[in-house]
């Protein structure tokens, strides 16, 4: 998208008054023109216009409603810049600026900002509501985003407390299956112990039934 002529016009407005508010003072008397400030500042001022004027000269179309706008300003600035800061004391003039009369003085500087053309200012709306759509689109992506990891996150949060609460559950299990076995080894040492007594007192019974046979027999 090209340069704005509306920024370029007040832009260049502004250094002209600039201009013309140096030489007045200088006129007056209460600057010099060969004070190292003045001149610098009216340099710089000269400089930003002829930039200004050169990027429109560049291909910035100019809409008929501020043609005279601009070629009243463009006249005013090349008055100024022919006029430089140099006095001639023995001149009077009724007109204080020495410049153009208050007649030709363009609207753009009373307004202090030029009215669109109704075509220009229609595709300068439409310009804003497309950036501020931009914008709102940009931050509901971005909201979309944020919402989308939140939900991420706690989905995975969700999973990590399942496997924990797993984990726990097989400590729980191995815990009850480690007590079954437990009790059982004591069952089956239980058993052991009085299948081994009933064998000893089986086998003390053989014996002296065996000792009472051949005593008998004796």
């Amino acid at each position: 998208m090209g340069e704005d002529i509306t920024e370029l016009l007040v832009s260049l407005n502004s250094n002209v008054k600039v201009l013309r508010r140096v030489r007045r003072q200088v006129e007056r008397g209460t600057k010099k023109g060969e004070d190292p400030n003045v001149s610098e500042e009216w340099a710089s001022r000269i400089h930003n216009c002829e930039d200004i004027l050169g990027r429109i000269q560049n291909g910035v179309p100019i809409p008929t409603a501020l043609r005279g706008d601009y070629d009243a300003l463009v006249a005013e600035f090349h008055a100024l810049e022919n006029r430089g800061l140099a006095v001639d004391k023995n001149s009077h003039s009724d007109d204080p600026q020495g410049l153009l009369p208050e007649a030709t003085t363009p609207l753009l500087l009373k307004q202090q900002q030029p009215q669109l053309a109704p075509q220009q200012e229609v595709e300068y709306q439409s310009i804003l509501q497309a950036e501020r759509h931009d914008r709102v689109a940009s931050l509901q992506h971005a909201t979309t985003e944020v919402n989308t990891i939140f939900k991420e996150l706690f989905h995975l949060v969700k999973q990590q407390g399942a496997q924990v609460d797993s984990v726990a559950q097989n400590i729980d299990s191995a815990a009850g299956i480690a007590a079954d076995a437990s009790r059982d080894l004591r069952r089956a040492a239980e058993r052991q112990r009085a299948s081994s007594r009933c064998c000893s007192t089986a086998l003390i019974a053989g014996c002296l039934a065996l000792l009472i046979v051949l005593v008998a027999v004796s």
